[in-house]
C-alpha cells in the first residue's frame, strides 16, 4: 500500500529546508524529526484564541481559519527560489521589507473584509517568521525570546558581505554519517545560512572558513567552502547540522509567530481581529426575488432576518454577511456586509419583481453566494421555482466541496404548476419534487434540502437554528428509498454532546427512540419538534448518553441528517499526495474528486485524540463499504492517515470508538466524495507577477468511455482572462490539454493569493471533477535558469605551453528567454600546484566573479593529466539563480584522456592546500 511506501521512504529520504511543513508530511510523519510549520503555527494560534476569546477548543469556523493559515504557510515551501521567504542567506533586509508590506497588505485585506485574503498573507508570514529561529543563528547568539524587530519595520544589524560567519564543520568522533557542527560558526553578528538555487548565492571566502550553509544533505552550497551549516529544521543531524537547538528554535518560532499576530490585533479593530482569526463563520443566503415569490417573499426577508438575529452573541454569530438575489435574466449583485444590522437592511430591501418565464437562474445565484463565502459556512437558498442554468450545478456542488461548506435548499414549489398569467404564483402541491440541481448540492455538500409548502416559509428561522450550529458535529447523514417499510437507524450519544437533532426530509412518519426504549414526544420538557408537510425536527436537550435510534417509514426518496452541538467532530477528510521539490517532499491534498479503483491516502483530522478510532467509507444510504487501517500522527494525535482502494460509488468518510471517558461515539464528514472515471490534473501554483499573463496547461484524463468535457473556470480574484477551449473531445483511457490565462492587473499588493477552480463535466457520462490552483502574487520570476546542459567553451587544453586561455560557461537557459549573467564562483583543479613535475607556475587560474575563466595551460609531469573544476552561478533578470560547474581537462598526452582525482586543491591560491 501507498503508505507502507511513505513510511519507507520517511526513514531513507529525510532532506528539508525549513521546519517540515505540515504534520504527517513526508519525513514528518508520525512526527519523527520534531515540530513542523503546522505545529508551530497551531500552538501560536490555539493560545491566542484562548487568552483573547477565551477558547480552550476551537470551533470549527476558528478551525478552518486556522487551517488556512497553515495551509497558506506550508505552501511557501513550494517556492524554493526566494531567499527572503525563508530567512536564508543574510536576506534579513528584504526580510523586513517583505513582512512590512505583507503585514500593510493583511490589514488593508481585513479592513474591506476580505479575511481570506488577510489569512493567505499572514500563513505566508509565519513561514517566514518561523524560518528566522530555525536559519539564522539566533538561538546560537544566546538569545531567549523573540527578536524585538522582526516583522516590525527598521533595519536589523547583519553581518556585512565580507564577514566570514562559518567554519568548516569536524568530522565525528566517533565516525558517524554526519559531520560535527557544534563549533562551526565564529561570528557573533546575525547570520543565516546559504541555500543553493535561491536568488542569494553563497560568496567564497576562503576554504577554511566563510559564509555559513543552510546545511543538509539537499543544500549543494556546502560545496562552497566552508562546509556544513547551521539550520535547525529537524532532530535530525543528516538534515540539520544544529539538530541539537531544534526545540529551542521550535518553542521561539511559536513566540514569534504570537508577538506579529498580537502586533496586527493592536492595528485593527476588535471586529476585524474576530473575522480574522474565523470567530463566527459566513452566513450567505441567495434568495430569488423573481415576480412569483410576491406572496411569500415577505416571510422569507423576515425569517432570515430573524436567522441572523437568533446567532448574534452565541458562537454562532456571523463575521461577514453575503446576500445574492436571484433574478432573470441576471442574478446578483453579491451584496456582502460585516455587521448584521447592515445585513438586515440588505434584506428588506429585495422586492419580488420580473422574471415570469419559470425558470430561474438558482444555480447562477448560489455560485456567487458560495464563492463569496469563507471556508466552513453555511449557505440557504430560498425558490420556488427551477433552475434554468442547472449546467452549472456541478460548479456549485465542487465549489461547495472546496470550501467545505454547507449548502441549505429551501425549496417552495416546482415550475410544474406554473401559470403564463403575469403576476400569479406557483402553486405549491402536497407533494413536489425539487429541481435536481438542489439535491446535489446539498448532497454534495452535506447540508440538507427541504421541500417545503408556501405556508411553511415561516418555519425557516427554526429549521436553521436547528440543523446548523458553530459547534456542530454530525453523526449521521443518510439518503435513501422508502417503500412502505420503515428503515431504523441507531447511533450511539456520548456525553460531549449537549444537544442531538434528528432531521428528516421526505418524510413525516418519524419516531425518535430514547436509549432506555421509550419513544420521543413532541410534549416531552427536552424537545423542541417542527413539524413538516415533507419532514420532521426533533432536536433534544442534554441527550442521554447511550444509544438513540430513529425510525421512517413512508414512500419515495427521503435525507436524515443526524447532528449535535460537540467539541468532538471530524473537521476534515482529504486524500493526499506526495508534491514538491525532490529534497523536500510532503504530503499535500488532491484538489477534486477521486478516481475509483486506486489506491490512495486519506488523512482525517479530528478535533480532538479520542481514546479509540475506527475508520470507514459509508454509502449515502448508511451501507459499510470498506474498513481500513490508520497510523496516528504523534506529532497531532487528532490526526490520522489510512490507505484505502477508492469504491466506485459515492461515500461518506464516518469514525466510531471511544472517547476518553469510555463511552461510544460515532462522527461522520457529510460532505460526499464521489469518485469519478475523470480526472483533472492541475500544474502546480507558481508565482505570478503583476502586470503580466500567466498561463497554466491542465490535463483531462478519462479513464472511462470517450466523451466532450465542457471546461469552466472561476478565481476569486478576478485574475481568470480566457481559456484555450470551452470543451474538448476526450477518448477512453486517454489524454487531453488545455490552457488557462491569468492576468494580474498591475498594481495588485504582493502576496495576494488567488485560488482558481477548474470544473469539467462529461455531456454524455454527466462525469465530473475538479481541480484547485492556488498562486501567489510576487514580482519576480517563478523559475531559476537551468544549469544541467552547462558546458565549457573549450573542453581541453593544448599544448601544455604555461599560457593562459579564456574559458566561458555555455549551455545556461532560461525558461522565459531571460538574459542570464555567469559568475565564476570557484576554480578548483585535481593537482597540487606545488606538484612535481608542475613547473611552479602559480596561481594556474584566474577570473573569480567575473564571466571568463583564465585557466593555466600545464599539468603535472609525472600525473595523469589534470582536470579544472570551474564553479559557476548563473543568475538571471528576476534575481533567481542556478549553480554547477564545468570541466576543462589538461591531459598527460595528447593522445590520452586526463583522470579526474576530485575537485581538491584552489586553482587560484598558491600556499599548499
Amino acid at each position: 500500500m501507498k503508505l507502507r511506501i511513505l513510511m519507507f521512504l520517511l526513514i531513507t529520504a529525510p532532506f528539508v529546508h525549513g521546519f517540515c511543513p505540515k504534520n504527517g508530511d513526508w519525513i514528518c510523519l508520525k512526527g519523527g524529526v520534531g515540530q513542523t510549520h503546522e505545529s508551530i503555527t497551531r500552538n501560536a494560534v490555539t493560545a491566542i484564541d484562548k487568552d483573547v476569546f477565551g477558547k480552550d477548543k476551537l470551533t470549527a469556523s476558528m478551525e478552518k481559519a486556522l487551517q488556512q493559515m497553515i495551509d497558506n504557510n506550508a505552501a511557501v515551501d513550494e517556492n524554493q527560489h526566494i531567499a527572503s521567504l525563508h530567512v536564508d542567506g543574510e536576506s534579513f533586509d528584504e526580510v523586513q521589507t517583505r513582512l512590512s508590506n505583507a503585514k500593510q497588505t493583511l490589514e488593508q485585506a481585513i479592513g474591506r473584509d476580505d479575511a481570506e485574503l488577510a489569512r493567505s498573507i499572514l500563513g505566508i508570514s509565519m513561514h517566514t517568521i518561523q524560518d528566522f529561529y530555525s536559519h539564522s543563528n539566533w538561538v546560537e547568539l544566546g538569545n531567549g525570546g523573540p527578536n524585538p524587530s522582526l516583522g516590525r519595520g527598521g533595519s536589523i544589524a547583519f553581518a556585512g558581505p565580507s564577514d566570514s560567519t562559518c567554519f568548516n564543520c569536524l568530522p565525528s568522533l566517533p565516525p558517524a554519517i554526519c559531520l560535527d557542527c557544534s563549533i562551526n560558526l565564529k561570528t557573533n553578528l546575525l547570520t543565516s545560512g546559504y541555500y543553493s538555487g535561491e536568488d542569494h548565492k553563497k560568496p567564497f571566502l576562503g576554504l577554511l572558513s566563510g559564509k555559513c550553509s543552510h546545511g543538509g544533505l539537499s543544500d549543494n552550497s556546502t560545496f562552497i567552502p566552508p562546509n556544513g551549516g547551521i539550520n535547525k529544521d529537524t532532530v535530525l543531524c543528516i538534515a540539520s547540522p544544529h539538530f541539537f537547538l531544534h526545540s529551542t528554535a521550535a518553542d521561539l518560532a511559536v513566540q514569534a509567530t504570537k508577538q506579529f499576530i498580537l502586533d496586527i490585533k493592536g492595528d485593527i479593530t476588535a471586529k476585524q481581529f474576530r473575522e480574522l482569526m474565523g470567530v463566527g463563520p459566513t452566513l450567505a443566503m441567495a434568495i430569488d426575488d423573481t415576480g412569483s415569490m410576491g406572496d411569500i417573499i415577505g416571510q422569507v426577508q423576515a425569517q432570515a432576518a430573524q436567522i441572523v438575529d437568533s446567532r448574534v452573541g452565541t458562537d454562532d454569530e456571523a463575521s461577514n454577511y453575503v446576500l445574492v438575489p436571484i433574478n432573470d435574466p441576471f442574478d446578483g449583485p453579491v451584496l456582502q456586509a460585516d455587521n448584521p444590522d447592515d445585513f438586515k437592511v440588505d434584506i428588506f430591501s429585495l422586492f419580488a419583481s420580473g422574471g415570469g418565464d419559470c425558470p430561474e437562474l438558482q444555480n447562477g445565484g448560489t455560485f456567487q453566494a458560495v464563492d463569496a463565502s469563507e471556508e466552513g459556512g453555511d449557505v440557504f437558498m430560498f425558490t420556488d421555482a427551477d433552475s434554468k442554468d442547472g449546467n452549472l450545478a456541478d460548479a456549485v456542488a465542487n465549489l461547495a466541496a472546496t470550501k467545505n461548506i454547507q449548502i441549505y435548499p429551501m425549496v417552495f414549489g416546482n415550475c410544474s404548476g406554473f401559470s403564463a398569467i403575469l403576476g400569479s404564483s406557483l402553486i405549491g402541491s402536497a407533494a413536489f419534487t425539487p429541481d435536481p440541481s438542489y439535491a446535489k448540492w446539498a448532497q454534495v455538500s452535506g447540508g440538507q434540502l427541504f421541500a417545503l409548502q408556501r405556508f411553511e416559509a415561516g418555519n425557516v428561522s427554526r429549521l436553521a437554528a436547528a440543523v446548523v450550529h458553530a459547534n456542530a458535529a454530525q453523526l449521521l447523514s443518510t439518503e435513501d428509498t422508502l417503500a412502505g417499510t420503515a428503515k431504523t437507524y441507531s447511533v450511539p450519544i456520548d456525553s460531549t454532546l449537549s444537544e442531538i437533532t434528528f432531521s428528516v426530509s421526505g418524510a413525516t412518519d418519524v419516531s425518535v427512540i430514547r436509549p432506555d426504549g421509550s419513544i420521543v414526544l413532541v410534549t416531552d420538557p427536552d424537545v423542541t419538534f417542527i413539524g413538516l408537510s415533507s419532514g420532521a425536527v426533533y432536536t433534544i436537550a442534554t441527550p442521554a448518553v447511550g444509544n438513540w435510534a430513529v425510525a421512517i417509514n413512508g414512500n419515495g426518496l427521503f435525507s436524515t441528517n443526524i447532528s449535535g452541538v460537540s467539541t468532538f467532530a471530524i473537521r476534515s477528510a482529504h486524500f493526499v499526495e506526495v508534491r514538491g521539490r525532490t529534497d523536500h517532499l510532503g504530503l499535500f491534498n488532491i484538489p477534486g474528486f477521486p478516481v475509483f479503483g486506486v489506491d490512495d491516502n486519506l488523512r482525517i483530522d479530528l478535533s480532538d485524540a479520542p481514546a479509540t478510532a475506527n475508520f470507514a467509507l459509508r454509502s449515502k444510504a448508511g451501507n459499510v463499504l470498506q474498513t481500513f487501517t490508520v497510523t496516528q500522527d504523534t506529532n497531532a494525535p487528532q490526526s490520522f492517515f489510512g490507505a484505502v482502494t477508492i469504491p466506485n460509488s459515492p461515500f461518506l468518510v464516518y469514525v466510531t470508538g471511544t472517547n476518553v471517558a469510555g463511552e461510544n461515539y460515532q462522527r461522520v464528514l457529510s460532505a460526499m466524495f464521489k469518485p469519478q472515471t475523470v480526472k483533472l490534473v492541475p500544474p502546480p501554483g507558481e508565482n505570478i507577477p503583476p502586470g503580466k499573463t500567466s498561463f497554466y496547461t491542465f490535463a483531462i484524463q478519462n479513464s472511462g468511455p470517450g466523451d466532450t468535457f465542457t471546461i469552466a473556470a472561476k478565481d476569486n480574484r478576478s485574475f481568470f482572462s480566457g481559456l484555450s477551449a470551452s470543451s474538448l473531445s476526450v477518448p477512453a483511457n486517454g489524454t487531453a490539454t488545455f490552457q488557462l490565462a491569468l492576468t494580474v492587473p498591475l498594481g495588485t499588493p504582493l502576496a495576494t493569493v488567488d485560488s482558481l477552480t477548474v470544473t469539467i463535466s462529461g455531456l454524455a457520462s454527466g462525469g465530473s471533477n475538479f481541480a484547485v490552483v492556488q498562486s501567489t502574487v510576487e514580482n519576480v520570476n517563478a523559475q531559476p535558469p537551468d544549469c544541467s546542459l552547462a558546458v565549457p567553451s573549450v573542453t581541453t587544453l593544448w599544448p601544455p605551453n604555461k599560457s593562459f586561455v579564456p574559458v566561458s560557461v555555455l549551455g545556461v537557459t532560461d525558461p522565459e528567454g531571460q538574459n542570464v549573467t555567469i559568475n565564476i564562483d570557484r576554480i578548483l583543479q585535481d593537482e597540487p600546484l606545488d606538484g612535481v613535475g608542475q613547473g611552479n607556475v602559480c596561481p594556474a587560474a584566474s577570473g573569480i566573479n567575473t564571466s571568463i575563466a583564465q585557466l593555466l595551460s600545464d599539468r603535472s609531469g609525472t600525473g595523469d593529466g589534470r582536470v579544472y573544476h570551474v564553479q559557476f552561478t548563473a543568475t538571471n533578470a528576476s534575481g533567481l539563480s542556478c549553480q554547477s560547474e564545468v570541466k576543462v581537462t589538461v591531459p598527460h598526452d595528447q593522445d590520452k584522456t586526463a583522470v579526474d582525482g576530485g575537485a581538491t586543491f584552489d586553482s587560484t591560491a598558491c600556499a599548499p592546500q
